[in-house]
């Protein structure tokens, strides 16, 4: 195959913008369930809408999603966190990044940085 509309990526990443309510900054493992990402390696959270999320053309070729970062979040464990986990807020884990690391503190006020989710690329 050697064209895929922009249209067809675009719906695979408006899903993650469209249905995710949370960003849970994470440590440890990155996690690869909705429980794992939202309890049991989460260090800071914080609420977003569709309104936090761009999809724009790649870097390289294709469509790709940004997290456009978010202030006010809430710091719930003393850890240091090193991977942006997104979620429904109900029970899907909608995907996974690895960030630059940061520390939290339990109680404080998390600031979360932009960061590319991810890029679907033009089939070759």
């Amino acid at each position: 195959m050697s064209m895929i509309t922009d249209s067809a990526f675009d719906a695979a990443l408006n899903y993650i913008k469209n249905n995710c309510t949370k960003v849970h900054l994470c440590y440890t493992s990155e996690p690869t369930t909705y429980t794992q990402a939202t309890t049991t390696y989460s260090c800071a959270n914080v609420t977003v809408a569709s309104t936090d999320f761009t999809v724009a053309n790649g870097d390289t070729s294709g469509r790709k999603l940004t997290f456009n970062g978010k202030t006010g979040g809430s710091g719930t464990a003393n850890q240091t966190g090193a991977y942006l986990a997104f979620t429904d807020g109900v029970s899907e884990l909608l995907a996974v990044t690895p960030c630059t690391s940061q520390a939290v503190t339990d109680g404080a006020t998390v600031d979360f940085n932009a960061y590319d989710i991810t890029e679907i690329g033009d089939p070759s």
